[in-house]
């Protein structure tokens, strides 16, 4: 398998900037998805995930932004995932997980602003240690967006309550 993961560093490196569009990205990120969890392939998908995100990071623009966005989704967790069994491993003394934490600080504490509205979308993460700095950034920025929201949500049924309030007056107010 491990050459076949070398097949997708190349491929990153031929297509350039262009394995920022959408299917592309996605197809990687599914691929390099499936094999991190695996502990002798974790360090290899690491180095691709990273190449990925620099080519981001080379091209931003609101459409690479939201390409990223939405694969926060579907990476995030897979990460997640490896984490936890990495920390299991750990207790025992034969894991690292640096990689895949340096990852998801990119992905999150360090990400660019506007991914925020992504990273808030995601899950709540899990307890542990060495996620510690990237929860508490995603609480934080989670508990910002739910009093916002909340507002808006208020607000929003309060116009429309206002709204079919008056579209029962005026109703009424023309049966007569």
């Amino acid at each position: 398998m491990c050459h076949r993961l070398c097949a997708i560093e190349v491929l990153i490196d031929v297509l350039g900037h262009r394995v920022v569009l959408e299917s592309t990205c996605f197809y990687i990120i599914c691929i390099v998805g499936n094999y991190v969890q695996r502990k002798p392939l974790q360090g290899q998908c690491c180095n691709i995930l990273s190449k990925l995100l620099a080519s981001f990071d080379g091209h931003s623009s609101a459409g690479t932004v939201e390409v990223l966005g939405r694969q926060l989704q579907v990476v995030v967790p897979k990460l997640i995932t490896a984490c936890l069994t990495n920390e299991k491993e750990e207790r025992s003394g034969t894991a690292d997980s640096s990689g895949l934490l340096s990852l998801l600080r990119h992905l999150t504490v360090d990400a660019d602003p506007l991914l925020y509205d992504y990273i808030r979308e995601l899950e709540p993460l899990p307890d542990l240690d060495c996620l510690k700095d990237i929860r508490e950034f995603h609480t934080s920025l989670s508990a910002s967006y739910a009093s916002r929201d909340q507002f808006l949500k208020g607000s929003f049924l309060w116009s429309s309550n206002c709204t079919a309030n008056s579209c029962i007056y005026h109703n009424s107010v023309r049966d007569y």
